[in-house]
């Protein structure tokens, strides 16, 4: 049973893809990152970014925190080849009115240098400005902090330059959507080429749901007895 446990507190994220699995609350310290930014909760970065509306957030207080939310990676110059935030924009219609109220989505510029607070608006106006959709960019120390949290290799390590990090990422031939709910700690992964009909689907995995009600009843199939299947009223 310990050796069981070890292994959940140490399996990967991306592997377990949209399972899910629920995260320790325990803060760690990543060097480099300024102070007021060091402190991980639910091994997030509590790094400082700023919004394509100019809001200056923690990423995890005001991003993640108790919400059901999406965060993806990409650079406005690499939409043209490889349009990460077309296909998230199918997601997003499908979610209509819950983008904003249950569901949140995180948009992380890896190029922090090039997409800039008004580019990054600029971009965003071209999909609508949709509420509860947040374009974001960090220093690039954060940067490392935030892609290792959700790849979880050691490519992107603090002192790293802006062109090491985008060359690494562009890479990629498929990149991925981090989800999960902020509140449960339950995270998975998806492709990001997935249909969005599927992504959806996977998102509702997460989401907050009524109890049920009424009686219990039985799962799985129906009991076999002596004289063969009892009958299928599975009420306990």
């Amino acid at each position: 049973m310990t050796t069981r446990r070890n292994f959940m507190k140490t399996a990967p994220i991306a592997a377990i893809g949209a399972t899910g699995l629920a995260l320790d609350a325990k803060a760690v310290v990543v060097p480099g990152l300024a102070e007021g930014a060091t402190k991980l909760t639910h091994t997030f970065p509590n790094a400082v970014v700023v919004t394509h509306t100019g809001q200056k957030l923690r990423f995890y207080d005001d991003l993640v925190k108790d919400k059901v939310v999406m965060i993806n990676f990409m650079t406005i110059d690499n939409e043209v080849s490889y349009p990460i935030t077309e296909r998230l924009t199918k997601v997003a219609d499908l979610l209509g009115d819950k983008l904003g109220r249950d569901v949140f989505m995180v948009s992380v510029t890896r190029d922090p240098a090039k997409d800039s607070i008004d580019r990054l608006k600029n971009f965003a106006s071209q999909y609508g400005l949709r509420n509860g959709w947040s374009f974001v960019r960090a220093d690039i120390t954060a940067l490392g902090a935030l892609e290792e949290r959700v790849y979880h290799h050691q490519s992107h390590t603090a002192g790293q330059s802006s062109n090491s990090v985008i060359n690494s990422s562009s890479s990629r031939k498929v990149d991925i959507v981090f989800y999960g709910n902020g509140r449960a700690g339950l995270w998975g992964t998806y492709p990001v080429d997935i249909l969005a009909e599927d992504a959806v689907r996977r998102i509702s995995w997460v989401m907050p749901s009524p109890m049920p009600t009424g009686g219990l009843h039985r799962a799985g199939p129906r009991q076999l007895s002596e004289r063969g299947y009892s009958s299928d009223n599975r009420q306990a």
